[in-house]
């Protein structure tokens, strides 16, 4: 999914948390600047607020799930990061406070984390 809102959403909020180290005077970058930011502060920054009691839930899953989505293989740069993502993404497929939408995302991100050999065992089995 390239589209420019797939693209402008982790854009966007890796801009308003700092991973994009320069100003811009409005919002039209958003789409075009995947390729120059890795993207490493904003996973552990969703991850952190991935709860299903967090009142942006539905948000913050929606922007890992576009992160994960504009960067097959993020997770592998911080181990420590992708197993917090795998716990706590189950734990909020637990939840009943998430969205249809959410769901489906959540059900996304750990299958895929799963099939990469990451869990929230901490062992990757």
């Amino acid at each position: 999914m390239h589209d420019q809102s797939a693209g402008g959403v982790p854009s966007r909020s890796a801009y308003w948390i700092g991973e994009i180290p320069y100003r811009q005077p409005d919002d039209t970058f958003m789409p075009d600047t995947i390729d120059d930011w890795r993207g490493n502060r904003l996973l552990r920054h969703l991850v952190e607020r991935l709860n299903a009691e967090h009142p942006f839930i539905d948000l913050n899953t929606h922007s890992l799930w576009a992160l994960l989505t504009a960067r097959r293989g993020l997770v592998h740069d911080h181990p420590a990061t992708g197993r917090a993502l795998a716990h706590r993404a189950v734990a909020a497929l637990d939840s009943d406070r998430i969205s249809a939408q959410s769901r489906q995302e959540l059900t996304s991100i750990v299958y895929s984390l799963r099939t990469e050999g990451i869990t929230g065992t901490g062992t990757g089995r």
